[in-house]
Parts: structure tokens; C-alpha cells; sequence
């Protein structure tokens, strides 16, 4: 489960990076930054809830738990950009300039 989650990662990062490049060309440096501090701001919560779980349950316990959520978030992400391709077909496409 923890290499399919690595495998999809990737590919959930990537749209959700590409979302982040859809706001307004006026406030899109701002968005970028907001998303990018309160991702940086929260990952102490990872550590401490990481370090609640392995000292409540186990290490091998943990490794799931982070590669379920891991396939999870990867398989939401994967199905709302495929989604949004097929509502939009040019949200799939890279412009040729």
C-alpha cells in the first residue's frame, strides 16, 4: 500500500499545484504563498499526531495509516482533475505558444 501511495503522490501534487496557478494572475503569487505557509505551518501537527500513533499503536501501524491517507488523497485528487478534463477538455491539454 505505502508504494502505491508513492505512486500516486506525484500525481496528486501535480494538479493541486496546477489549481494553484488558476487564480487570478493579480493574486496568484499571494495564493501560492498562503498555500504553501499554511502546508509548512501544519506539518509540526504531522510530527505530533505521527509521534501519537507510534507511541499509542506501532511503527507498522503508523506506515499504514500514512499510506492509506496517502492512496486516499492521491485517488480524490486524480478523480477531480480527470473530471474536470472531461467537463473541460482544454484542462488537459499543454498551449503550444
Amino acid at each position: 500500500m505505502l508504494g502505491l501511495g508513492a505512486l500516486l503522490v506525484p500525481s496528486a501534487n501535480a494538479p493541486a499545484f496546477t489549481l494553484l496557478t488558476l487564480a487570478p494572475e493579480g493574486v496568484r503569487a499571494k495564493v501560492t504563498t498562503a498555500v504553501l505557509t499554511l502546508n509548512t505551518a501544519v506539518m509540526p501537527l504531522g510530527y505530533l499526531v505521527g509521534g501519537l500513533v507510534i507511541s499509542r499503536l506501532s511503527v507498522r501501524t503508523a506506515f499504514v495509516i500514512v499510506a492509506a491517507l496517502a492512496l486516499l488523497t492521491a485517488a480524490v485528487f486524480w478523480r477531480v482533475s480527470t473530471r474536470a478534463e472531461s467537463v473541460d477538455p482544454s484542462l488537459g491539454s499543454i498551449p503550444v505558444s
